[in-house]
């Protein structure tokens, strides 16, 4: 065990960068930056009434030691973590890796929470929504536990602190009157427009599902539709109600691709143009979007006394909070 004596003259032979012991209120504290880190590190040594000056010395140069035994294993970069992740933590760990300063980016080490928070207000500045600040918060935590399990960092970045806390902006309650959506659907352009329309309101439908999906997968006998989401990545099935039938059964299927709606390969992105027009032939002020006919029908299905899981299968929302945020904007 090395005296008081030596272990002074360690910290004072240590020139380039001298580790520092320090009294901070009732506690000791380290303070030391390797030559690798761009800030320094700093480290509670013990209570002051507990623990001696040479206690604490002990203890500061044991860190010292295992901080530059750290810093001398080969660096990884941010990107080997982020391009071994899933598809979903690969997207926020690229987009928080352009972000980053490229000598922060060259070694995952030297990624801190005030790097996590930087770069959640550069999103936030470029008009993020709060949900999808948090969505990112939570999936760079996942991302840095990976690298917490291959002694990669010793503390996950991603803390509590950056669980933000607003007062959540709800979407204003909208209800389609039946009466209202039978006329716009008058003013639509073809029948397979009309179908379209029909199969959100009704099904509750996405409206990319709206033209993805395939006639083979209607099964008439339970009034069900398997519908595949790009969005989940994941088949679902969904409830067809009776009113929906007409459209369908009025539609001549294709016999060589089976498709439900041949429209055009503009189709999905015209859709909000030729709705808005349709609704404006009729009333403005009441015009609804394709998003306003899934939370419609969720709520109508919720109405109908439905259960909510039964609700949030047909929905496709992986979590039973997606499906109380839409019923619980209809006023239900």
């Amino acid at each position: 065990m090395p005296s008081w004596m030596q272990l002074a003259a360690t910290l004072a032979d240590n020139t380039t960068t001298p580790p520092t012991l320090y009294q901070q209120g009732s506690y000791w504290y380290g303070r030391y930056r390797p030559d690798t880190r761009i800030r320094a590190r700093r480290k509670c040594l013990g209570n002051v009434s507990k623990t001696t000056e040479r206690a604490a010395t002990a203890k500061l140069l044991a860190w010292v030691a295992e901080l530059e035994l750290s810093e001398a294993e080969p660096a990884v970069p941010m990107h080997d973590l982020v391009n071994l992740a899933p598809e979903r933590l690969h997207k926020t760990g690229h987009r928080f890796m352009v972000t980053l300063e490229q000598e922060m980016a060259d070694d995952i080490r030297k990624v801190t929470s005030s790097e996590v928070a930087r770069f959640l207000e550069h999103q936030r500045a470029a008009g993020k929504a709060e949900n999808t600040l948090r969505k990112y918060a939570r999936e760079l935590k996942q991302l840095f536990k990976v690298a917490m399990s291959d002694d990669l960092l010793e503390k996950n970045p991603v803390t509590v602190q950056f669980k933000t806390t607003h007062k959540k902006t709800e979407p204003k309650p909208v209800n389609i009157d039946p009466a209202y959506f039978e006329a716009v659907l008058e003013q639509l352009p073809t029948v397979q427009w009309r179908a379209a329309v029909a199969s959100c309101y009704y099904l509750g439908l996405r409206r990319r599902e709206v033209f993805d999906a395939k006639l083979p997968f209607l099964d008439r006998d339970r009034m069900s539709l398997d519908v595949w989401s790009n969005k989940t990545n994941r088949m679902r099935v969904v409830r067809v109600e009776p009113e929906f039938l007409p459209f369908l059964y009025g539609y001549p299927p294709q016999q060589e691709k089976r498709e439900w709606l041949t429209m055009p390969p503009t189709a999905y992105d015209m859709g909000h143009h030729v709705l808005r027009e349709a609704c404006e032939k009729v009333t403005p002020r009441a015009r609804f979007t394709w998003q306003d006919m899934r939370r419609n029908r969720a709520t109508l299905w919720r109405k109908a006394g439905h259960p909510a899981s039964a609700v949030n299968q047909w929905l496709g929302h992986s979590e039973q909070t997606a499906t109380d945020h839409y019923v619980g904007n209809m006023g239900t």
